[in-house]
């Protein structure tokens, strides 16, 4: 199959099971389907780790500080969970945006990482998200994993085995040795990759940097180091925007209000927390998320 006839099929798909826009969880666990029909929808999520392939159209994500835009054909690899925002680039109902993302696990990587036939990995790696051109290989593993959904029965059983393919053949992306080095078990980007994790879970809870870095066994000065070039960011920083961005969606799905929000992912102070939402996202909490709910409806 061609590429184009690759993309075509994969679009199509996606459009059958999304005739509206809006995004949605798949009957297979960690598989995500997007449409939008506007430029001016901008979700956000607190962050996971996970690659997104684009089947039609244009992406731009801001996420670790910086801005990538993506298209047809392409990938976003996130190799840690930071925290994003996106939004379509010039879709419209007559050509909609439509896409896929797949959530990765990470005793899956470190696995495949340990036994693919690759050089040793680099020990740090500068960032954490990556944009590449979908090798033949990697869109055909999409594809097959999209014509699951219309084959329930073998999803069952296939989806699994797709998707461990999936996280191998990415180790063979033009990502895939910055991936190594995030995966494989002695590097210090891995030991970052660990951090980023036990702050995810537990992002309410105060920590101090000298006992982070004593819990992933590198120094105080090395560990500041090696996060900031993985994520562009301080630990405090990072700390930081996945409260805001769990703050947000509490508000958004659990209709939390802005105190209460404040106080379950960790801020002592509604008012310190309005400053720095509105510092993060632009607008003060209740002004955005009405304006988000807008949008959705």
């Amino acid at each position: 199959m061609k590429p184009s006839a690759l993309l075509s099929e994969c679009a199509e798909i996606i459009a059958e099971k999304m005739p509206r826009e809006g995004s949605m969880a798949t009957e297979i666990v960690g598989l995500n389907l997007y449409r939008r029909e506007t430029d001016e929808t901008i979700e956000c999520d607190s962050g996971q780790i996970m690659v997104a392939f684009i089947a039609q159209g244009c992406k731009e994500t801001l996420m670790t500080g910086k801005r990538f835009v993506y298209e047809q054909g392409q990938c976003l690899l996130s190799g840690v969970a930071a925290p994003a925002s996106f939004h379509a680039v010039q879709a419209d109902k007559a050509h909609p945006f439509l896409s896929m993302s797949l959530r990765l696990d990470v005793q899956t990587l470190v696995d495949c990482a340990s036994q693919a036939p690759l050089p040793p990995p680099q020990n740090v790696v500068n960032g954490c998200v990556f944009v590449f051109d979908g090798t033949d290989e990697l869109c055909d593993a999409f594809l097959r994993l999209l014509r699951l959904l219309r084959e329930p029965n073998q999803a069952a059983f296939l989806a699994p085995l797709i998707i461990r393919e999936i996280h191998y053949r990415l180790f063979f992306s033009p990502a895939g040795g910055a991936l190594r080095s995030l995966a494989s078990v002695n590097t210090q980007s891995h030991a970052v990759l660990r951090a980023v994790s036990w702050m995810k879970q537990h992002y309410a809870q105060a920590f101090k940097v000298n006992e982070m870095a004593e819990m992933v066994h590198m120094s105080v000065s090395a560990f500041h180091r090696q996060f900031k070039a993985v994520t562009g960011m301080s630990p405090l920083q990072f700390q930081k925007q996945i409260r805001l961005f769990e703050a947000q969606r509490m508000m958004l799905n659990a209709q939390a209000n802005v105190s209460s929000a404040a106080y379950a992912v960790g801020y002592e102070s509604p008012t310190q927390f309005i400053r720095e939402y509105r510092r993060q996202f632009g607008r003060p909490p209740l002004r955005d998320i009405r304006q988000r709910q807008g949008q959705i409806a």
